[in-house]
């Protein structure tokens, strides 16, 4: 039982190979077209004879292409012509004859022509007409005649037609115009200060004055550094308590050095002078105020070291009625008690751990600050207000030989939107006279600014432009739209502040503006 497989031009030897593999019957046949790729080299017929023999099947090539049916013989594989249902012979073996049952005649072609390769892959019939020929057929009874159209004559028409169709679409789809317009340039420039103003909501270029938005902060940073100092010290605790004022309204100035007893009597003293504001009566009743202070221990060592004291009495106020409303407590221990050898911060430690504290701190600040910013906003350097609140040194090395600066702090930053900026200097531009020019590029760079009494920021410009006059490529479009190229000249150069014009027309031989001006392209540099 014979197989037969249809091969398309484009299939692999090895696809090819598996459908002969999976073929049922003892002999395939494979119908190759003309140009398959199999004929691009014998090995791809070698490799079917292999495959076809190792399952053990007869490969038979059925095609009408010379090269294939080559290929095939000098594998040692039979190939018929489908048409003859013969071995293949060569297109030049065949000559003009009769058949005694067709009557058809069979022309010798060329092997490739335009025709033959858009349908290179259909069979070619074995009877061929010449322009002039026709062919009876006969159906239901009656004769009818169909006539063979005559080829060249359809070539030329269809050829006539791609021609016409083509001017068309030349001479009114294709043309358009590229123009590139080079206007010319005049500077101007503005060297003065503006003023940020964070009391107005809207700009007022009279007074040259934008609206700003200041941004304060508070926090506090607590840092070890390095002691450099060796020797022996005899060191007090020291801590911070919270004293209150529960006696009347009037302020309390307490002086330095003033004692400060624990419940079990360990006696600390204010490290500086002091005024604990006066209570607040409320409903007829006495609210206590509270003040922090800095105290120090009596005596050094480390018998100082404390925790958290719920109440401090004053000794001083013994006996008085002031004994029992004012007072005080630690919320946090009291350290740094110590005698003995030890490392401890020289005072050119502390005056550097000082200054890298607050550094650090306003470093900090800033970054926190302008990461909240809204992107509209723009912070110039210099444009920030930052003071130390407090600083406290903890003098007592850790058991690193390190000391700690606590470091209190205060921000303000004044940001502004640079758009405010341009504009009042767009107002300014007009104010002198300059409303049909317009800025084509510019250069903004800004001074150190000035924080005022009141608040407000003087902000120093340095401004440089490029200035051109207006021209709407619209407007342009509209008067040119169908003119000739001389017209063109003549209408882009009579339009104020073009320096120069370059036209390009497309395609080549197009040589008025389009009417669309959809089809028109107006550049301005």
């Amino acid at each position: 039982m014979e197989k037969k497989i249809a091969i398309g031009k484009s299939d692999e030897a090895t696809v090819v190979a598996e459908k002969i593999i999976d073929a049922p019957g003892e002999a395939v046949i494979l119908a190759i077209p003309r140009f398959s790729r199999l004929a691009e080299s014998g090995a791809n017929f070698r490799l079917l004879r292999r495959e076809a023999e190792a399952v053990g099947k007869k490969l038979i090539i059925e095609s009408i292409d010379e090269a294939t049916a080559e290929l095939a013989k000098a594998n040692g594989i039979e190939c018929r012509n489908p048409f003859f249902n013969e071995p293949m012979k060569r297109f030049s073996d065949i000559v003009t004859g009769k058949s005694e049952t067709h009557h058809a005649k069979v022309r010798e072609t060329p092997l490739l022509t335009h025709t033959r390769e858009a349908h290179r892959d259909i069979p070619e019939p074995r009877d061929h007409f010449s322009r002039q020929d026709s062919v009876e057929t006969r159906g239901k009874g009656r004769r009818s005649r169909l006539m063979i159209p005559n080829r060249p004559l359809i070539y030329l028409g269809i050829a006539l037609a791609l021609i016409a169709i083509s001017g068309i679409i030349g001479f009114t789809v294709l043309p358009r115009a590229d123009i590139q317009i080079v206007a010319a340039k005049t500077e101007w420039s503005f060297a003065a200060p503006v003023v940020v103003d964070s009391s107005i909501a809207t700009v007022d270029a009279a007074l040259r004055k934008i609206p700003g938005q200041m941004f304060k902060d508070k926090k506090n940073l607590d840092l070890s550094f390095p002691a450099s100092g060796k020797g022996k010290v005899n060191r007090k605790a020291t801590g911070v308590i919270t004293i209150w004022n529960a006696h009347g309204t009037a302020p309390q100035s307490l002086v330095e050095n003033t004692r400060f007893a624990t419940p079990d009597g360990k006696i600390f003293r204010l490290t500086k002078r002091i005024v604990v504001p006066g209570a607040t009566i409320q409903n007829g009743k006495i609210v206590p105020v509270s003040f922090d202070a800095e105290v120090a221990a009596d005596k050094p060592g480390e018998t100082g070291n404390i925790g958290p004291v719920s109440r401090f009495t004053i000794p001083g106020f013994a006996g008085t009625p002031k004994a029992n409303t004012f007072y005080a407590e630690s919320k946090t221990a009291m350290t740094g008690g110590f005698i003995g050898e030890t490392a401890y911060p020289t005072a050119s430690d502390i005056s550097k751990a000082k200054t890298a504290a607050a550094e650090a701190l306003e470093d900090s600040m800033r970054l926190v600050v302008l990461a909240g910013l809204d992107p509209s906003f723009k912070v110039v350097p210099g444009a920030t207000s930052f003071k130390v609140t407090s600083q406290r040194v903890q003098e007592a090395t850790d058991a690193d030989g390190k000391f700690s600066v606590f470091t209190e702090g205060e921000m303000a930053v004044m940001a502004f939107r640079e758009a405010d900026v341009l504009d009042v200097l767009a107002s300014l531009l007009e104010a002198q006279g300059a409303s049909d020019f317009e800025v084509r590029s510019y250069e903004l760079k800004y001074g150190t600014p000035v924080f005022s009494t009141n608040g407000g920021l003087s902000l120093p410009l340095d401004y440089r432009s490029a200035l051109a006059r207006k021209i709407d490529p619209d407007d342009l479009k509209g008067r040119i739209a169908g003119k000739s190229e001389a017209d063109l000249r003549s209408i882009i150069f009579s339009v104020p502040g073009v320096e120069s014009a370059k036209v390009a027309l497309w395609p080549f031989w197009v040589r008025w503006i389009p009417n669309n001006a959809d089809r028109i392209s107006i550049a301005v540099d």
